[in-house]
């Protein structure tokens, strides 16, 4: 297995980000590697494995490249102009089948962009969507889409529930997911017109014989984390919002709380604010998946930790090993 790594690009450290290769590449097979993309200056600095990951385990490839695309560049300029970047030629040689997974902390609407034009589209799809995990109460969301496809008509919403769904059975062996559509209210004729449409359309495809969705209804924003479903589905635009600001909230929350601990703490709360914390840090989980392309795609957030690339670059190789192209086509097939 060959998983290709895009340092550049991110608001974090590129030497941070190679940090989290080396912890990686320790963990692997002697047959497997993990391929680095990165200006020369970059690996100068911090291309110094630790000893212990030297001499075992997988190895590093390395592959240089003489620019990068920023975080601040319009995404399809950027693509087009920047040929030879480390996006650009980690998602070429994704295309080429010479590594079998790309993850980047990069330019979001880059790697929407240059997926888009380069992979071909799984058979059936329209468009890509962004996956995201989320924490609940009972076990992690797959939120479809989070800044894929702002604009959608209805059946790319019933995509967007196959992609989850897929990616569940794949990652926590759910055979066949709940599904549940993000809405201003429970019942069927709440919501725009193409939610509205989108509810008709899932609800006939969790009919199907051999379906592997079964859709529950609509979803309100307070219930998202209640864990009632394994697949919320929504546009872009509104799955990014509510991504950020699920981030932004449970921030506030938790360091105002641990600032007050301070006045007072008692060790029993303490413990039990760490850990709720730690469940929404989105650096415990796999970065965001770019869904629909024949390639597996892995978004880390753009201010990624070295444990936030860790935990982004193991998962792409648990979706490599679980077969995911392969299970999101099952999954279009039976729905």
């Amino acid at each position: 297995m060959r998983v290709g790594i895009d340092l550049m690009g991110s608001e974090s450290s590129p030497q941070e980000l190679l940090e989290a290769v080396f912890e990686v590449v320790g963990l692997l097979g002697p047959l497997d590697s993990l391929v680095v993309y990165a200006t020369k200056d970059i690996l100068e600095t911090g291309f110094l494995p630790p000893p212990a990951v030297e001499n075992k385990g997988g190895k590093v490839d390395i592959r240089l490249v003489s620019e990068y695309i920023t975080m601040e560049e319009d995404p399809l300029t950027a693509v087009r102009l920047k040929r030879s970047s480390s996006l650009v030629i980690g998602i070429n040689q994704l295309k080429e089948k010479k590594i079998d997974a790309l993850v980047t902390a990069g330019n979001t609407g880059a790697l929407i962009a240059c997926a888009t034009i380069l992979l071909p589209l799984l058979n059936g799809i329209e468009r890509p969507a962004l996956l995201a995990s989320l924490p609940t109460l009972k076990s992690s969301l797959a939120l479809v889409d989070v800044g894929g496809l702002v604009s959608v008509k209805p059946r790319h919403l019933v995509q967007n529930a196959h992609f989850g769904a897929a990616f569940q059975r794949c990652s926590l062996g759910i055979d066949i997911a709940t599904v549940g559509l993000l809405n201003i209210g429970v019942e069927s004729k709440k919501g725009t017109p193409e939610t509205r449409a989108a509810h008709r359309l899932l609800s006939e495809a969790s009919k199907y014989p051999n379906s592997k969705i079964r859709f529950v209804g609509n979803i309100e924003g307070r219930d998202v984390f209640q864990g009632n479903v394994d697949v919320l589905v929504t546009d872009g635009f509104t799955g990014n919002v509510l991504l950020k600001t699920s981030e932004g909230i449970s921030a506030f929350i938790f360091d105002y709380l641990l600032q007050e601990l301070k006045e007072g703490p008692t060790e029993r709360l303490t413990q039990a604010l760490t850990i709720l914390q730690r469940r929404f840090n989105y650096d415990e989980y796999p970065g965001a998946l770019v869904c629909g392309v024949d390639g597996i795609l892995v978004k880390c957030h753009g201010a990624a930790t070295k444990k936030g690339m860790m935990q982004s670059i193991k998962g792409a190789i648990q979706l490599v090993r679980n077969q995911l192209l392969s299970k999101i086509l099952e999954e279009l097939g039976s729905g």
